[in-house]
């Protein structure tokens, strides 16, 4: 049998709140968000809440937008399960670019040509940047997400594998800039 290749999950570089699909679904039946609010017996603001993607849409609305849509549930709870995961992924990686990634680089590297120093190799990066442990977590992967670092395994003490973040080739080449 043939191997299969794996291409990588496409990422989407925005957030589309569910209630677009909402409003585009009424515009289709030419119906008013003040309609569909009627029809389920809730106040039309939060309708447009949900449109402008102020307002989740919870599993408990999703039904209703079954009842009165024809829409299954289901459909509705995975667009607002996606939206929130990729405004998180977006929030994640923003996180990385609002910060000094040249620092976060070089630190990086300082930490895995020590050498002789003991401890895992990310509490010595966290001791050069001075992160709490979340926050360097969040920045190391996120920098191997955009392609700056590469993870390999190396002996930690007490015989457990230790991540250790390399510097890919876009990272060395941003670091020298």
């Amino acid at each position: 049998m043939a191997d299969v290749l794996e291409a990588p999950p496409i990422e989407p570089n925005v957030a589309i709140p569910p209630g677009e699909h909402l409003e585009e679904e009424l515009e289709a039946r030419g119906m008013t968000q003040r309609a569909l609010a009627q029809l389920l017996g809730r106040p039309p603001q939060m309708i447009s809440e949900v449109i402008r993607g102020k307002k989740a849409i919870t599993a408990d609305f999703a039904l209703e937008l079954e009842g009165a849509l024809g829409i299954p549930a289901h459909l509705w709870v995975n667009l607002e399960a996606n939206y929130q995961l990729t405004r998180a992924r977006l929030e994640w990686q923003s996180g990385l670019v609002e910060r000094d990634v040249p620092s976060l680089l070089a630190a990086v590297e300082a930490a895995s040509s020590a050498n002789g120093e003991e401890g895992p190799f990310i509490a010595r990066v966290r001791r050069i940047t001075g992160d709490p442990w979340r926050t360097m977590a969040k920045r190391l992967e996120g920098a191997r997400h955009a392609g700056l670092l590469e993870v390999s395994e190396a002996d930690a003490s007490g015989g457990r594998a230790d991540r250790v973040f390399v510097l890919s080739e876009r990272g060395r080449a941003l670091l020298r800039r």
